[in-house]
């Protein structure tokens, strides 16, 4: 496909991978591809989910199949090293919870890696420990106990509970946690291509928006969570709203 590319259009000066890089099965051959089709003083630029992030705020919901792998600074770096490649650059962005922008060039350019990336390489030696894995365990079990004893409650008060959105977070939370209908009886989702259909494992039913005019639950479990504007004015304001990881009620 680099040949066919640049067969067509020539060699880029650039190439960008945004919201990629963390899909790919054998990304060692990607890094070949890009490798081959850049220009000879090109930038690789990719952004990916950070993990240390996810270890930060124990976003464990982002660990779900369509993500091969889960990247540090560090992880990254060999990866390029091993490929004649070097970080020259890097950023923190704001999407999916916390990611890294990277930017790559050829070792031969004898470009040096920023202060940013220094600082970030030194700070990984520190945070991405075996103990500060072993540390995140933990904080996830507490927080998936927390989050299901929190719906027995409502259940043992006779509470109806329901979730909104039905995103892929949805089957790590609820598979993990051992939670299904007898404490969420359905979730709603938007998408048509997801209704009458069923969250993977646990079975919860999906449904469209108007089933809650019919099955008006008590407490909506908002699993679309940066929506949550949004669907505290489609749902006006109307309920008592849980946000999951970590169980907390809003208004």
């Amino acid at each position: 496909m680099a040949a066919e590319v640049e067969r067509k259009f020539g060699k880029p000066d650039v190439i960008v991978a945004s919201s990629v890089f963390t899909h790919l099965e054998k990304p060692s051959e990607f890094v070949d591809a890009v490798n081959a089709l850049l220009s000879k003083d090109g930038r690789f630029i990719i952004e990916v989910e950070y993990i240390g992030n996810i270890l930060r705020t124990v976003q464990f919901e982002r660990f779900y199949l369509d993500r091969i792998f889960y990247y540090s600074l560090t992880s990254l770096n060999f990866l390029f090293d091993a490929h004649e490649m070097t970080i020259v650059d890097v950023e923190h962005i704001e999407p999916h919870g916390g990611s890294l922008q990277v930017t790559v060039q050829r070792k031969e350019l004898g470009v040096s890696p920023s202060d940013n990336v220094t600082a970030l390489l030194e700070q990984e030696r520190e945070s991405l420990t075996a103990a500060k894995l072993m540390e995140f365990r933990g904080q996830v079990d507490t927080q998936i106990a927390a989050f299901r004893d929190t719906l027995k409650k409502y259940k043992e008060s006779k509470l109806r509970v329901a979730g909104y959105g039905a995103p892929a977070r949805v089957s790590t939370i609820c598979n993990y946690g051992d939670i299904g209908p007898s404490l969420i009886e359905f979730t709603v989702d938007d998408s048509p291509l997801k209704q009458n259909k069923f969250t993977p494992g646990t079975h919860i039913p999906i449904v469209p928006k108007a089933h809650l005019d019919s099955h008006r639950p008590d407490v909506l479990v908002v699993f679309a969570y940066e929506y949550f504007d949004d669907i505290r004015k489609k749902t006006n304001g109307s309920y008592r709203y849980l946000l999951p990881i970590p169980p907390k009620e809003v208004k």
